[in-house]
């Protein structure tokens, strides 16, 4: 997987430190002053997304300590499957399931201690807030992972409406003009984002990198960045950005001003990265 990593400097958000290189680094090309080239940890993979093998499950991942920096990693989605227990089989009252993906196995032997913070998916929005209470508990106990609740009605229309059925086809030109007819599925992004950004911020300490994954949270950077100045913040997209032509149709500009608020954001190919810097000039 080919990418790169820009850095914002038309704003006032803080330059990283240099170990920012060292862990995002590891999924391509690095673009700070000048194009860096950085090696892979193993060979390198064509596409846009990675193809895993069965064992790349959360299962071989470095666990969390609270002693050196932290890398807060926080996706639309926890490497977890998740489901009801049933009772009458002697099943716990919550079902979890390591899952693997594309990420999961970036992450596998990073060098800094991560937390990874987001969402379990539906149904978890409708449990009682105690049953959360005991969920987010079974999650930090069994994987140090940190759960995001938002109302079930509130993740259909920010999940399957605007992320999936408005922003990824425009991403991909496939479709445009197809947003300014839907309010309250944008109501819903921006609210399931702020839900991301408050358990960010509850998580959140001084030194630690907050790491922002993939279209459904492109709000989240400006998010973060209203109430954390100086948190060092970067965002990769892992689909394509699409040409400043195809990218003006959205009508919510928000999307590209939170962006801008990220101190690095990344893409898989320098021509994303093109199109990124034309919609934003």
């Amino acid at each position: 997987m080919l990418g790169l990593l820009k850095h914002n400097s038309s704003s006032n958000v803080p330059k990283p430190p240099e170990r920012v290189e060292a862990v995002c680094g590891r999924f391509g090309a690095l673009w700070w002053e000048e194009p860096v080239k950085l090696e892979f940890d193993g060979a390198p993979t064509s596409g846009d997304h990675l193809q895993t093998k069965s064992s790349d499950s959360i299962d071989q991942m470095e666990p969390v300590t609270s002693q050196a920096t932290r890398i807060l990693v926080i996706s639309n989605r926890l490497p977890i499957n998740f489901s009801l227990g049933d009772p009458t089989k002697g099943e716990p009252e919550f079902v979890l399931k390591p899952s693997s993906g594309g990420l999961v196995t970036g992450l596998r032997g990073c060098s800094l201690p991560f937390t990874w913070i987001g969402w379990l998916g539906f149904g978890t929005g409708s449990l009682p807030k105690d049953a959360q209470d005991r969920l987010r508990a079974v999650v930090q106990r069994d994987y140090s992972f940190i759960p995001v609740f938002f109302p079930d009605e509130i993740a259909s229309d920010y999940y399957n409406v605007y992320s999936n059925q408005l922003l990824w086809p425009v991403f991909h030109y496939q479709k445009q003009n197809i947003f300014a007819a839907n309010p309250k599925a944008w109501a819903a992004y921006q609210a399931a984002n702020k839900a991301f950004a408050a358990v960010v911020g509850e998580q959140y300490r001084p030194g630690d990198l907050v790491w922002v994954h993939d279209y459904q949270l492109c709000l989240l950077p400006g998010y973060l960045r209203e109430e954390h100045p100086t948190m060092t913040i970067g965002f990769f997209l892992h689909i394509p950005f699409p040409s400043s032509e195809v990218f003006r149709t959205i009508p919510q500009r928000r999307i590209l001003d939170s962006l801008l608020d990220a101190n690095l954001v990344g893409f898989h190919a320098f021509e994303f990265a093109r199109h990124f810097s034309s919609s934003s000039g």
